[in-house]
C-alpha cells in the first residue's frame, strides 16, 4: 500500500522574504489621510455665514411674518411634520419604521 503525501501539510521549500504588515499599515493609513485631506479641500462647502432670525425679518418683513404665522397656526408644510417636532401626529414613517 502506497502512502500519499498530505500537501496541505507539507512544509514551504520555496523561497521567502521578509514582510512588514505595520509598514504597509503606516503607508494604506497615510494615503487614505492624504486622499481625504486633498478631496475635502478640493470639494468642501462654502463657508457663507448663516442667515439669522433677525437678518431674514429685516430684510423681508413680509414673508418673515407670513412664515411665522403659518407655523404657529400650523398650517404650513414643516408644521405637520409631527413628532418628534411637535404634537399634531403620531410622526413620520416609512414602512414598518417610525
Amino acid at each position: 500500500m502506497r502512502k500519499e503525501r498530505n500537501v496541505d501539510l507539507a512544509k514551504w521549500s520555496g523561497p521567502k522574504r521578509p514582510y512588514d504588515l505595520v509598514k504597509e499599515l503606516v503607508v494604506a493609513l497615510l494615503v487614505v489621510t492624504v486622499l481625504s485631506v486633498g478631496l475635502a479641500a478640493i470639494f468642501s462647502s462654502p463657508d457663507e455665514p448663516a442667515v439669522t432670525l433677525q437678518e431674514w425679518a429685516n430684510k423681508a418683513p413680509g414673508d418673515f411674518v407670513t412664515t411665522t404665522v403659518g407655523e404657529l397656526a400650523g398650517t404650513t408644510i414643516s408644521a405637520a411634520y409631527g413628532a418628534p417636532y411637535n404634537n399634531a401626529s403620531e410622526g413620520l414613517k416609512l414602512g414598518p419604521l417610525k
